[in-house]
């Protein structure tokens, strides 16, 4: 072993890399961009603002006016827990629950009233989309909390016969709460991220498979030879896309069988928009990792390219953070990227079944489609560095 050859390697190998501005620039520049961007998410975020109706029958009508209060209040007092609107009840189909207009409506029965001031501890009906669990907890949370000040301050009627002692009984007795979902009614916190995990891997492997593989057809001189041929350069993004989707869809279908079969991740809107959904985004995937793999040297630049373009998405894309609770300044860039609406198409078709509103998500991730394409066919060019 000789201690100056490997000291001398070391230090050609050094030299290379700080003579390389890209690579510098990804090595020294990129993490501290990626954690800005983290702490902006994370900090930066706010709670959850979510709509709600109290609709109160009969005399039960006396609650309404506290409970909209008591919401408001403890929501504000509590802002990781989410915070509470008040709207009006929706008129009509055309104001579905888990839309924009309402998230929850709190209905009061017309006994509920008379059950209280019989020492009955009375039911309240909670209507809730049900497609986000962890929203419906945050629902379930407030409401309890909100109850607890309400029927603890408001006085009841002292049912007759009843001891002077049993009023202090009654005031803090919980009621019964109904919730009904419209959707996901036996979905867990983790059957709302999985979905959206699913395609997001497989636009992490395909990206990096195509982008790598790629590289190595430039540096090894095949691309270059290609290039010399009558092959057009749209041709030659085409046979790689065609070459690429046979292995990524390999990849694609163990992510998509463990999910369904050993995480038992919900498919309300059956398998075939899935499998539509993982193509498209396979492909969008491929096509970003010709483009970007075009602005490589190496492999190494390859591998650093993964947290400029892939690794954000995890955050900004609706996958772990709700695009609507982000900072205002990054929701436009979330909006711009491919992620956002393959995850969106993923919880529409596995958890809500909703097939109209994937096939639209989808059509959105068709032109990024598009537009990798473009990119890459303009990125392609004659001379090969």
């Amino acid at each position: 072993m000789s201690g100056q050859r490997t000291f001398a390697l070391a230090l050609r190998l050094f030299l290379q890399v700080l003579r390389d501005r890209r690579e510098m620039a990804l090595i020294f520049i990129v993490p501290v961009v990626i954690m800005q961007l983290v702490s902006w998410v994370v900090r930066d975020s706010v709670s959850e603002t979510m709509k709600v109706a109290v609709v109160a029958e009969g005399a039960s009508d006396f609650y309404r006016p506290q409970l909209e209060d008591a919401l408001v209040e403890v929501g504000g007092a509590d802002a990781g827990q989410g915070a509470f609107e008040i709207v009006s009840p929706p008129t009509a189909a055309a104001d579905p629950l888990g839309g924009d207009e309402v998230q929850a409506i709190f209905t009061f029965p017309k006994e509920f009233l008379p059950d209280r001031s019989a020492g009955k501890p009375g039911r309240i009906v909670v209507d809730v989309d049900g497609g986000d669990p962890g929203q419906v907890m945050l629902i379930a949370q407030g409401l309890q909390r909100s109850l607890v000040r309400v029927l603890s301050e408001i006085p009841i009627t002292t049912p007759p016969g009843c001891p002077l002692s049993c009023t202090e009984s009654i005031n803090i007795l919980p009621p019964d709460v109904e919730i009904r979902r419209a959707v996901g009614h036996d979905l867990e916190l983790i059957d709302f991220y999985l979905p959206a995990i699913v395609p997001y891997l497989a636009f992490f492997f395909g990206f990096m498979m195509t982008a790598l593989s790629f590289l190595r057809e430039r540096t090894g001189g095949t691309l270059e030879r290609l290039l010399a041929s009558p092959l057009t350069r749209f041709d030659l993004v085409l046979g790689y896309f065609g070459g690429f989707l046979a292995f990524s869809m390999v990849q694609a279908a163990v992510i998509v069988g463990f999910a369904l079969y050993v995480l038992d991740v919900p498919t309300a809107g059956g398998m075939f928009p899935v499998v539509l959904l993982l193509v498209l985004t396979i492909l969008t995937a491929e096509g970003f990792g010709i483009f970007f793999s075009t602005f490589a040297h190496s492999e190494f630049q390859v591998m650093q390219m993964l947290p400029i373009f892939v690794f954000p998405q995890l955050f900004l894309c609706g996958i772990v953070w709700k695009i609507k609770n982000l900072p205002e300044f990054l929701k436009p860039l979330a909006m711009s990227l491919p992620m956002t609406y393959s995850a969106q198409a993923a919880r529409d078709v596995m958890v809500r079944g909703d097939l109209v509103a994937g096939y639209t998500q989808m059509g959105y991730l068709s032109l990024f489609l598009l537009l990798s394409i473009v990119l890459s066919v303009a990125a392609m060019r004659r001379r090969i560095l």
